[in-house]
């Protein structure tokens, strides 16, 4: 993995240590969220469109199983695979007596189109994305930390 350095962070870290633990934590949330926001937008911009459910099943969330408490994660992924788990997300189920198969509500075949098979080439629209959006993404968290860091020392100073 390479080492990103992004401009003005030694000023909000000051900027931060000025305020109580459950502020910090609000803000650095709020601007990890963002980014990670950006990142599923340009995932969803990046996939291939053939039915719409691909760009339908990519999402972000949260990890807190077994994260310590001073960490935030955040993932983008497609829903077929639950990140915290990695269980299957369960499809449509046929009603009793039913003919025909239900179409599936899981775009399961992300990983096929993103890595290829033996009969199909890839088409890495994942990596695309985020190669595309990463340092974008950086720059929307340290832009939303900085803003709320502000106004969080204003209320502070006011208050």
């Amino acid at each position: 993995m390479a080492d990103v350095y992004v401009k003005g962070m030694r000023e909000i870290g000051a900027r931060l240590k000025l305020l109580p633990l459950t502020v910090k934590d609000k803000i650095a949330t709020d601007a990890i969220a963002q980014g990670t926001k950006l990142l599923r937008d340009s995932a969803k911009a990046e996939a291939p469109e053939v039915s719409g459910l691909l760009k339908a099943g990519i999402r972000y969330a949260r990890r807190r199983k077994n994260i310590p408490h001073d960490k935030v994660i955040y993932v983008v992924y497609v829903r077929s695979v639950r990140p915290s788990s990695g269980k299957r997300a369960r499809g449509r189920r046929a009603k009793p007596g039913a003919v025909s198969k239900p179409k599936p509500k899981t775009p399961f075949y992300w990983y096929f189109v993103e890595f290829g098979t033996s009969r199909m080439a890839a088409n890495p629209f994942m990596e695309r994305a985020f190669g595309k959006s990463a340092m974008a993404a950086l720059e929307k968290g340290r832009n939303v930390s900085r803003t709320k860091a502000t106004k969080a020392l204003r209320k502070q100073a006011l208050g």
